[in-house]
């Protein structure tokens, strides 16, 4: 009797955690469809990827979390932009290593981030994780994402 308590405890627990994984996914997701990888924003202070929670490299606790350097100024997309590299303090902690380049004018504007996980990371089987934005100026009002594109292997 008692085993059999413990199995159907066990099997709640189960059935409500894969219930609250896929409701959040369904938020996240702006086609509702079911994907360990929500929207992607890097001017969130956290990014949410195979249920962990990543440091951003452009939230406001980056300075803690982040090493950053100044690589060379180059040419992306016809903008004049810094290469920004950063990488983690902390090689154990949820946050990234990678390039931003942000435009060399008074908007300081995100044009394209390049980011990866560290390869000694423990994250769910996976060996790496890269992802690749570019962002576009709109209509000259406005920077908006115009490719996004995930690796995973």
């Amino acid at each position: 009797m008692k085993k059999k308590l413990i199995i159907v405890v066990v099997l709640l627990l189960i059935i409500a955690a894969v219930y609250a994984f896929f409701k959040q996914q369904q938020s996240v997701g702006s086609d509702n469809s079911l994907t360990l990888f929500g929207n992607i924003d890097i001017c969130d202070n956290n990014i949410l990827l195979l249920t962990n929670q990543f440091i951003s490299p452009l939230s406001v606790i980056a300075p803690d979390i982040y090493k950053f350097h100044i690589i060379d100024t180059v040419n992306v997309n016809g903008y004049h932009c810094i290469n920004l590299a950063f990488e983690p303090r902390n090689k154990s902690d949820f946050a990234f290593g990678g390039h931003l380049y942000i435009t060399n004018d008074n908007r300081y504007a995100v044009v394209e981030v390049l980011m990866r996980i560290n390869k000694g990371m423990n994250l769910n089987f996976v060996k790496n994780l890269q992802i690749m934005q570019e962002f576009r100026y709109f209509d000259h009002k406005v920077w908006a994402l115009s490719k996004d594109q995930t690796i995973v292997d």
